[in-house]
């Protein structure tokens, strides 16, 4: 037969040899070997800095190159079990090797040192701006072999190590374990490499480098949704032995940041102006740390606030809602309210807080809660303003969480941010201190230790490699000594691309060859007539052949599981972020709906719908894209996921989801009111539910250890309003708003840090007739529904009842302007012809509400709705001189219409006495109110 293109006959490296024999199996983290991996997008590689001046350093030691290991069949055994039908005193190796009875004298064995230093192109020197030390890696290779008379030979690592001290650097050594021990064949296991870190400084008075000069800030000119940055969360897997598996559990990321880059000190007294743009503040977050006390900012009482200009001075305070941003007079807000106690049941909170903050909290319970620019720009531009009057005891708490817990290396600070978002969304009595408390405790199950809190960060990498080198399970079937968590992994889903899943091929004259699979699961053979064909394997690394005599057989494939290994999500989540600072594991949901009519979609019109509380989507293989990525140590992957069942529908179809994989398959949960629920629930053209994942994974070679991406064969979608499904209070990006294309949704799924909720799994283990190779097996594994749908619905709803979709904050804008349309006449006789005052715009909307669409809604979105390129209606801002501030109005109101006037929460922008009296008629909205 035609050898097919790519492949590699006569290849003696790749297959001119025996299979690779068995790895010594890593330390592992006690799991049972599944639910693993993941990742996010993630910030540029950290670069190494330029070399100092002076004399040119001795070119580096490269590592000489390593021959990849050939794995072998990936599965042994096509009969089914393992060790059955062999001769007595035989068993099996991985790879497809059957070893006879042990025989021959035991001889003591060693590890020699045999190579080094060497450096790893992985992990090249860092040098650090402010102190210039340089942080270098070195690595000792040896090797298992019979002891020979005389002495030891020398381990030079001493010596290296004894010359860096006496220099002044610092050092540390890792020593390599072994596994090295004679058998009756001899000297067999592995001697791993030695590492030394060496930090060297320079000699006297350290002069840190300057930094390059600072670019002038400057503010988005637009007013955006948060999208989670590179953070670090991931789920704890459960201790219990095999069989069950457990499904890692996700939650939406936290929708505001935490912090954001903030300008640089002003050169000159700050002036507050008013423009044609009140509507549109920049979005100026403070960067303060975490514990920080509000401390009133003392300025000086000369300063005047208030506007030099008479041109700014043309715009009326009371009808412009002009939402202030600057920190510095944000920092001046020093008047508090009392803490509502409805909303402060868990004790999170001092009973006398900022009043704005307090407002906020009281508007779930009195939508007329009057507000004006700085109320908004409070809880907009104060990043800690939550933070700042929190207990002593959560504040501990959440000091604690920043060193324990199942998540992520950010989990602090997403919990942070997601109590001031709760707080937006009414949903703050929800949470209390034990809640946290079991946050702190679940994170030991994992991390006894707790997680690891570095010194440096030039001590990052090293111990990312260390987790990889130390940490992984197997995912070569034979090295699993249990027979259930053997066949567990037998059944786990790979990318074949991964584990480069090759069949061997023999050619017509006796040379040896190979074809390798695609990622999705194809072999592409050149038939006879010259044509190409696509043969799939069975799933599981077996292929279906027919031989010479005519008769249908099973062979197994080659493949590198013998040297892959796969993490826990807790794990992966610590490494992922040691790698790339603020990354974490998560996966990226995509959702679009169709937009025949901007003012007729998903987003105005998708409330109502009955929701199903859970839907199961399986992957669809031939979906699977590689995406480029911009950081040398990840590797990012897109793949779509059809809707197979939903709450209601057939075991049968669930069953024929779920049945052939063992995983990797993760829960995700989404609040109900989230914008894009109507968006899962709308079906494509053809009838069918579809759903795009993103995974970013880890894409390191350490050591002949192979990290395969860790891609869900399926997952499910589950709605709640609990907490503990949801703690950090996430929600979804609007990311494609405009006419004539589909409008799309993404929402970043980060795992709940609670073990009750990782450990509920929707899948149970049942006894199949054959095993992974299509044989009869009396211990062959399968996997049924476990889900029971009635007791699902009482742990996600806290009032126990169903679902229905709600209005994005976005659609409810939209219709208040519509609403004030077929009510007043709105015309202007300029611009679009039609338009709306800038007060009675957010005058429909509660304070909370205000905060979610300037907070959610895209910036260029926001322009787009106050410009009028939807509706032909414009928002605009009302000058001093106007003869009509606002068009609410008997006289505007049309005949039969709606009178609106008692829906406005305030008919003009308040004054409220948030400053101090001395900063009276200088501050805009100040103590004095508008002039």
């Amino acid at each position: 037969m035609p050898i097919p293109s790519g492949s590699n006959e006569g290849d003696p490296e790749v297959f001119n040899k025996p299979c690779a024999t068995l790895l010594p199996t890593r330390p592992s983290d006690g799991s049972d070997g599944g639910n693993r991996g993941g990742g996010s997008p993630k910030p540029p590689p950290i670069r190494n800095a330029p070399p100092p001046p002076g004399p040119k350093p001795p070119p580096p030691i490269i590592a000489p190159p390593r021959r990849r290991r050939r794995g072998g069949p990936t599965t042994p055994d096509p009969g089914g079990g393992w060790d059955r039908g062999l001769p007595p005193g035989f068993t099996f190796k991985h790879g497809g090797q059957f070893t006879g009875p042990r025989t021959g004298p035991t001889p003591e064995c060693r590890c020699v040192y045999t190579g080094g230093p060497y450096s790893h192109p992985k992990m090249p020197p860092i040098e650090d701006r402010e102190t210039g030390c340089t942080t270098s890696w070195l690595f000792f290779t040896y090797k298992c072999e019979p002891t020979s008379p005389g002495p030891t030979p020398p381990d030079p690592v001493d010596a290296w190590v004894a010359t860096a001290r006496a220099r002044g650097d610092t050092v540390s050594v890792q020593r390599g374990t072994t596994t090295c021990k004679g058998t009756e064949k001899g000297c067999e296991g592995e001697c791993s490499d030695s590492g030394v870190t060496i930090i060297s400084c320079p000699r006297g008075p350290i002069t840190p480098r300057p930094l390059p000069p600072p670019q002038p800030w400057q503010p988005p000119d637009v007013i955006g949704p948060f999208t989670p940055p590179p953070p670090f969360p991931d789920t704890a897997k459960p201790p219990p032995p095999p069989p069950k598996k457990k499904d890692p559990i996700l939650t939406p990321g936290p929708r505001f940041p935490d912090t954001a880059i903030p300008p640089p000190p002003p050169t000159s007294p700050p002036v507050v102006t008013n423009n044609d743009d009140a509507w549109i503040n920049s979005f100026n977050k403070l960067d303060t740390p975490f514990k920080s006390a509000h401390i009133e900012s003392t300025v000086d009482d000369s300063i005047n606030f208030a506007p030099t200009n008479g041109a700014y001075e043309i715009f009326d305070r009371g009808y412009n809602l002009d939402i202030e941003s600057n920190s510095t007079i944000l920092n001046l807000v020093n008047a508090e309210g009392l803490t509502n106690g409805e909303a402060n049941i868990g004790g999170l909170l001092k009973d006398s807080i900022n009043l704005p903050l307090s407002n906020l909290l009281d508007s779930k319970y009195n939508s007329t809660i009057p507000y004006n620019g700085v109320s908004v720009g409070s809880i907009l531009y104060q990043g800690n303003l939550l933070n700042n009057y929190l207990t002593t005891e959560a504040e501990n708490i959440l000091e604690d969480i920043k060193r324990s817990n199942l998540t992520s290396l950010n989990a602090s600070t997403y919990l942070a941010q997601g109590l001031l978002t709760a707080a937006i969304n009414g949903t703050l009595e929800n949470y209390s201190l034990e809640f946290l408390q079991d946050i702190v405790n679940q994170g030991f199950i994992s991390f006894p230790q707790g997680i690891p809190d570095l010194s440096s960060p030039l001590l990052n990498r090293p111990v990312a490699y260390g987790m990889i080198e130390t940490r992984g399970d197997s995912l070569n079937p034979a090295d699993h000594i249990n027979g259930v968590a053997s066949r567990m992994i037998q059944r786990s889903y790979v990318i074949p691309t991964d584990i480069d899943l090759t069949l061997k091929i023999i050619t017509l004259g006796g040379g040896e060859g190979g074809v390798r699979f695609d990622m999705a699961r194809n072999l592409e053979i050149i038939t006879t007539t010259g044509t190409t064909a696509k043969v799939p394997d069975n799933g599981h690394e077996f292929l279906e052949i027919i031989t010479q005599q005519n008769k249908v057989t099973t062979v197994t494939l080659n493949s590198l599981r013998n040297e892959s290994y796969q993490y826990s999500i807790p794990d992966l989540s610590i490494m992922q972020g040691l790698l790339s600072p603020g990354g974490e594991y998560s996966v990226v949901l995509d959702a679009s709906a169709t937009n025949d009519d901007i003012l007729d979609n998903v987003e105005i019109t998708g409330s109502g719908q009955d929701i199903p509380p859970s839907m199961l989507f399986e992957l669809i293989p031939s979906s699977l894209t590689n995406i480029e990525s911009e950081v040398s140590e990840f590797r990012t992957t897109q793949a779509q996921y059809k809707l197979t069942w939903k709450t209601g529908d057939s075991d049968d179809a669930f069953n024929s989801t779920v049945s052939g994989f063992s995983g990797p398959r993760e829960s995700y949960y989404l609040n109900p009111a989230d914008p894009i629920v109507p968006y899962i629930l709308e079906a494509d053209v053809d009838g069918e539910t579809y759903l795009t994942a993103t995974y970013t994974d880890i894409d390191v070679q350490l050591l002949d250890i192979n990290i395969p991406r860790r891609i869900n064969k399926d997952f499910m979608i589950s709605f709640t309003d609990q907490a503990k499904y949801d703690p950090f209070s996430g929600g979804s990006d609007l990311t494609s708003f405009s006419i004539g294309s589909p409008l799309q949704r993404t929402v970043t799924m980060i795992p709940s840090p609670f073990a009750e909720v990782q450990n509920d799994s929707y899948i149970k283990i049942v006894n199949a007739l054959e095993d992974v190779s299509n044989q009869a097996d009396t211990w062959a594994l399968s996997f049924e529904k476990l889900l029971d749908e009635t007791q699902k619905l009482k742990d996600l709803s806290i009032y126990d009842t169903s679902f229905t979709t709600q209005q994005s904050i976005l659609g409810e804008a939209l219709t208040c302007i519509s609403s004030l349309n077929v009510n007043y006449d709105l015309s202007t006789g300029k611009g679009t012809g039609k338009g709306i005052p800038n007060a009675d715009f957010y005058s429909l909307l509660p304070f909370n509400k205000v905060i979610k669409f300037l907070g959610e809604v895209p910036g260029s979105v926001i322009n787009s709705i106050f410009a009028g390129d939807y509706n032909g209606i414009e928002v605009f801002s009302v000058k001093r001189n106007d003869l009509e501030p606002t068009f609410i109005t008997s006289s505007r109101l049309k005949v039969g219409a709606s009178d609106m006037e008692d829906l406005q929460i305030q008919k003009e922008i308040p004054s409220i006495s948030y400053f101090p009296g001395k900063y009276s008629n200088s501050l805009i909205y100040g103590a004095g109110g508008p002039e």
